[in-house]
């Protein structure tokens, strides 16, 4: 369900849980685990250059 970008209200309507927090106490854990997935991701985008650029002046330097 949390693929679809649903609202969590539309989500608890479609699984016809009475309460809304029984909706957030099943999903909410998959959305903690998207979350730090997506985070990871974004973090290994950010650094991969940052590291290579590193790694490439580390050697210039080793090579001096």
């Amino acid at each position: 369900m949390l693929e679809t970008g649903a609202p969590m209200k539309v989500q608890q309507e479609l699984m016809q849980h009475a309460s809304i927090q029984t909706t957030m106490n099943i999903y909410g854990q998959a959305m903690s685990s998207s979350k730090r997935e997506a985070n990871g991701k974004v973090v290994e985008m950010v650094l991969k250059p940052i590291l290579a650029s590193s790694c490439n002046l580390l050697i210039l330097w080793l090579r001096g």
